[in-house]
């Protein structure tokens, strides 16, 4: 899954559909500029089904998101080339 610019929650029910198909997840997050906690809780009940990966945002509003919820612990660090 790749997603850039905003996941809000116009987008969500996109979003949720799109993880709830799959077993192994890898989320390109890397042009992501903008994510809500609902959304970040759909990413968070997708790593309690499958294989999460992601690919960092280069946002510090999306990682400042992830570090006050405690939740980056929950992703998979993408394998260093």
């Amino acid at each position: 899954m790749w997603a850039s610019g905003e996941i809000d929650l116009l987008a969500g029910d996109q979003l949720r559909a799109a993880l709830e198909t799959t077993k192994l997840l890898i989320v390109d997050l890397s042009e992501l500029t903008f994510l809500d906690v609902g959304n970040l809780r759909h990413l968070v009940e997708a790593t309690q089904r499958t294989t999460v990966t992601i690919i960092p945002s280069t946002s510090p509003r999306v990682w400042r998101l992830l570090e006050l919820t405690d939740t980056t612990h929950l992703f998979e660090n993408p394998p260093r080339v």
